[in-house]
């Protein structure tokens, strides 16, 4: 365990070192002052804990990886912090077993998610193995109405209601980030009460005891990417700052 423990502090410092040479090598711009500092913040708890890089996300927020001594399952686990672009904390996640494991690298991938490179010795084949953890959206429950759409109809609205998993907050998603068929903006008018008053926007469609967030699409621009037949629509977004999918089938029909 220690001889283990040993290696992975070296380890760790070799990586520290080399990321510290790195920036040392790096050309800097000539420059009689150096830029203001905007705001700075910390992370973490009353043990060892290290962010080893950083990338800045969709939302323009940022993503963090490291590992935590002070938080987690076991001795040294791999963790993951996504801020707003205030770097104020909107959620962090840690990984790992009984053993030390150690996060490095993230990046946000295509689809919304996450994709965590690390090192482990909780799992693996023994000592220390590559690790590369990748976090998917949220899945979420879509409902449009109408469920059946003419083309030649005159509604202004296409309705969507979205359904969180058990643990999401709906009131919790950002509806600035809301994509249909990853192209079309919800109406955000604020002259609009389901716009802005949450007894409008925050609703038990189904009737089943559980909220939902409901947002309008204009029926023009949904039409523009549909075809008579069937057409399946999906929904992204984030809340809390964590990346959310749904997709329904609706009929299109000419008429």
């Amino acid at each position: 365990m220690w001889k283990g423990k040993i290696v992975f502090r070296r380890m760790a410092t070799l990586l520290l070192v080399g990321m510290l040479a790195l920036t040392f090598n790096i050309p800097q711009a000539e420059s009689l002052e150096p830029p203001l500092t905007e705001w700075t913040r910390t992370y973490g708890g009353a043990g060892w804990d290290r962010a080893l890089s950083v990338v800045q996300t969709f939302d323009g927020g940022y993503a963090l990886g490291g590992f935590t001594d002070s938080f987690g399952a076991g001795d040294w686990d791999a963790w993951l912090i996504k801020t707003d672009e205030d770097g104020n904390m909107e959620w962090n996640q840690t990984y790992g077993g009984p053993s030390d494991d150690l996060g490095l690298c993230p990046v946000q991938t295509l689809d919304g998610g996450y994709a965590l490179l690390g090192s482990t010795e909780s799992f693996g084949a023994g000592g220390f193995d590559f690790w590369l953890i990748k976090l998917g959206a949220v899945t979420a429950t879509v409902d449009i109405d109408p469920d059946t759409l003419a083309l030649k109809s005159k509604g202004k609205w296409i309705t969507v209601y979205i359904q969180l998993p058990e643990g999401y907050d709906p009131e919790d998603i950002d509806a600035t980030t809301i994509l249909l068929n990853g192209t079309i903006k919800p109406v955000l008018d604020p002259k609009y009460g389901f716009v802005t008053n949450p007894s409008e926007y925050l609703v038990d469609h189904n009737e089943d005891g559980i909220l939902e967030y409901m947002v309008k699409f204009s029926t023009a621009e949904v039409k523009a990417l549909l075809s008579a037949g069937e057409a399946t629509l999906t929904i992204t977004g984030e809340v809390n700052g964590i990346p959310f999918k749904g997709s329904a089938t609706i009929k299109v029909i000419d008429e």
